[in-house]
């Protein structure tokens, strides 16, 4: 009889399994802790703090969701290591979530960063495989006073994840849904960002508004629908690290609104700044920024000096204000592909070499080169302005046509060139020097017609005069890229 019973109860509990209750959790947490899976949900009722020296592990397909404006604040270390079939995933506790409902995830100065051994990871604090959303509702400074950067002009900054000072390795992981009327990140971070998912983010009324801000590498991430109004300083990417690669940035975009009385905010797709960069094989597209009132400006890339930029693709870039695809100075410009940008195409200043890249459809000028360019290779198509340079420069093998006026040039080397097509000017003299562009191709051989599309001293006397034979009877550019 009892064998029968205990049958029976056995067959109970397999058909109905005891429910999982959800698990509390608040204060700090002063002995190593792991969170499972087969105990969660957690619920985060106050700010859950991680005391220094001590370590918090959360397992992969583990579940935290967070009451309203709690953070997990981090002094000693966290280990988040989902997989990409079991994430980690951090969330609103609430039945219609919003962004801005919870904070972030806090490492405060003295947390553990992450330690690394010829650029692998080996130890130290990290997140990976994990979904953050609903964040943003919590303000982590103000006027930066315990960040490494110069945010004093920042009144107030949230995020998701804030860890300006710590080498925090992120992978891998989905970060959505984040909001705040003030500045906002969707990752503060001074560690290596790598194949991270950022999508929907929008910051209001002041400050800036970026994806990813980091000192270290940033590669293989995807940003989509990043939204600020025109007074906020917008990014996808700022970064003070050596190597932004490989990122994908789609959709940036800085809202119209009429009732602001001052418009005056910067919009890039990527910042790097403070030191030299690699930044390569990125796709930055559909960047977008309007203002009613004031200048605002707009870049797909701002560069750093000396940084090489190279095999890039910038994509429509929209705005009525200031717009670059690159603008960068002293760098080197590099098989990069610039199509629909609302404003110049490339602005290099001094030394820059720019070489090899395409860019067609340029509202305003596709080439802009300081003292001693070296513009080479390249092909300039639809443009109110080919190239223009003010100082002396050396211009060889480019294809430059369809549009107002090929080149406005000061002194230098002009070689080797296709200008043709060019609706006002194929050649326009900037200088009062004498110059020679002898061998370029201008798409005929009838020197009359060929002089009629020069603008030199015999149209404007203080200009000097154009030499333009002998000329080649046959395009260079294309012997040049086969």
């Amino acid at each position: 009889m009892k064998k029968i019973i205990c049958l029976i109860l056995l067959l109970l509990t397999l058909s109905f399994p005891l429910k999982v209750f959800p698990v509390e959790v608040k204060g700090m947490i002063m002995e190593d802790t792991i969170w499972k899976q087969s105990d969660s949900p957690y619920i985060v009722t106050s700010d859950v703090t991680v005391l220094e020296g001590v370590k918090l592990i959360i397992k992969a397909g583990t579940v935290i969701r967070f009451t309203q404006k709690t953070s997990l604040i981090i002094f000693g270390e966290l280990n988040a290591r989902g997989t990409e079939e079991k994430r980690i995933i951090f969330t609103a506790h609430i039945d219609k979530p919003y962004g801005g409902f919870w904070g972030g995830i806090k490492f405060e100065p003295n947390s553990i960063g992450a330690v690394f051994g010829n650029n692998k990871y080996l130890k130290g604090s990290i997140i990976e495989f994990a979904i953050i959303e609903y964040a943003g509702g919590v303000m982590y400074t103000d006027k930066g006073n315990d960040v490494s950067y110069d945010f004093t002009w920042v009144p107030k900054i949230f995020a998701s994840i804030y860890a300006p000072q710590i080498t925090l390795l992120l992978r891998n992981n989905i970060i959505r849904n984040i909001t705040s009327k003030e500045s906002l990140f969707g990752i503060l971070s001074a560690g290596k960002v790598l194949e991270n998912t950022l999508e929907s983010i929008e910051a209001g009324e002041a400050g800036l508004c970026c994806a990813i801000q980091t000192e270290d590498d940033i590669i293989g991430n995807k940003i989509s629908n990043i939204i600020s109004n025109p007074q906020t300083n917008l990014y996808g990417i700022r970064s003070m690290g050596k190597r932004i690669e490989n990122n994908i940035i789609d959709g940036l975009r800085a809202k119209s609104e009429p009732h602001y009385s001052k418009n005056s905010g910067s919009t890039y797709g990527i910042d790097s700044f403070s030191q030299p960069a690699s930044i390569k094989g990125n796709i930055i597209r559909n960047i977008s920024a309007f203002a009613h009132f004031g200048r605002i400006e707009i870049s797909g890339i701002n560069a750093d000096d000396g940084s090489t930029i190279e095999d890039n693709k910038i994509l429509k870039l929209a705005t009525n204000s200031d717009g670059y695809g690159i603008l960068t100075s002293k760098s080197k410009v590099l098989g990069n592909e610039l199509s629909d940008i609302s404003g110049d195409g490339i602005k290099a200043y001094s030394n820059s070499v720019i070489k090899n890249n395409k860019i067609n459809l340029v509202k305003k000028t596709s080439i802009t080169g300081g003292d001693h360019a070296v513009i080479e290779g390249n092909i300039l198509n639809g443009y109110s302005l080919g190239i223009e340079l003010e100082n002396s420069a050396t211009v060889e093998n480019n294809l430059i046509k369809n549009g107002e006026i090929g080149i406005k040039f000061t002194s230098g080397i002009f070689s080797q060139n296709s200008i043709y097509n060019n609706s006002n000017y194929n050649f326009y003299l900037l200088g009062n020097d004498d110059v020679d562009i002898t061998n370029n191709y201008w798409g005929t051989i009838d020197k009359s017609e060929i002089y009629n599309k020069i603008f030199d001293y015999y149209k404007d006397k203080t200009k000097g005069k154009v030499n333009f034979l002998p000329f080649l009877s046959k395009d260079p550019f294309l012997s040049y890229t086969e």
